[in-house]
């Protein structure tokens, strides 16, 4: 499974950690409309979200991906190695994993109070 997974090009392992950036925002502002600021977890984006509104969601994944993406871009530029993209990569995999649990528990949520 480890080797499948590096398999894919590493800027397809970015896109698909941008995705599950914007459908955790996305996600998260339906929640924030639904429930307020306190319905997030991370006193991070929590402030965020209290200073700026739902935009402050949009605002700090726009950091977050830009950020990993200029990441990935030194790495492959500095690290031509096969070694340090491999790490990346599987840093990248990580978070798409973490990104991934998070975004169905959001959806969950969604649903649920949707139901009720």
């Amino acid at each position: 499974m480890k080797t499948l997974l590096l398999k894919f090009n590493i800027w397809s392992t970015f896109a698909v950690l941008a995705t599950l950036n914007i459908l955790d925002a996305a996600s998260t502002a339906i929640l924030v409309y639904q429930f307020g600021s306190e319905i997030e977890a991370n006193p991070i984006v929590r402030h965020w979200i209290e200073a700026y509104g739902v935009t402050g969601i949009y605002m700090i994944k726009f950091v977050v991906v830009a950020f990993l993406g200029l990441t990935v871009a030194a790495v492959i530029r500095y690290r031509p190695l096969w070694q340090g993209r491999k790490i990346i990569h599987i840093c990248m995999w990580i978070l798409n994993a973490i990104l991934a649990f998070i975004v169905m528990n959001n959806i969950i949520l969604v649903v649920i109070s949707i139901n009720t």
